[in-house]
């Protein structure tokens, strides 16, 4: 490739070609500034949906308290991550992605219909899965996985509140 051509990245989900001036602008976060968590898990949720062709809505609450960047790109990316397994490992065809404040922590839930985790305690520590955990503690909080009540799998990450207001 010459130095005088743009480089044009898809954006995974395709929805538009991205030019790197316009990741530049907008930083490493994949929520736009001023925008809050619960804006790009409605976002993610209307992507996943278009993208993956299955029911996928954001069911948590609109006004979360405003939170740092990296608290909410880290809980965002695990959401990405968990929606991709869902689909690809799990076959899930739909997803409720939700988050809200319960008992001082934030609390980031993604529940899907899928055939559920296998046995929890084999459950493979995949690339995906190891980066999860990793973000998760970065912010000082936990990643669980667990087969939910009707099947499918829920992926739960909660952290404490008071590390990562903005």
């Amino acid at each position: 490739m010459r130095a005088s051509t743009p480089l044009i990245i898809l954006f995974q989900i395709g929805a538009a070609p991205v030019t790197p001036d316009a990741i530049l602008a907008r930083g490493l976060s994949p929520i736009p500034k001023g925008a809050q968590l619960s804006d790009g898990l409605m976002q993610l949720a209307e992507h996943s949906k278009k993208f993956f062709d299955i029911k996928c809505r954001y069911v948590g609450g609109r006004k979360l308290p405003a939170l740092r960047e990296e608290a909410s790109a880290h809980l965002y990316r695990i959401a990405q991550e968990a929606v991709t397994n869902a689909v690809r490992h799990g076959r899930a065809d739909s997803i409720d992605l939700s988050c809200d404040v319960v008992k001082q922590s934030i609390t980031l839930t993604i529940a899907d219909n899928g055939i559920g985790v296998p046995d929890l305690e084999a459950l493979p520590d995949g690339m995906g899965l190891s980066i999860m955990r990793y973000r998760a503690s970065s912010l000082g909080g936990k990643l669980t996985i667990a087969r939910g009540a009707d099947g499918g799998t829920v992926v739960t990450c909660s952290c404490p509140l008071s590390l990562h207001r903005a």
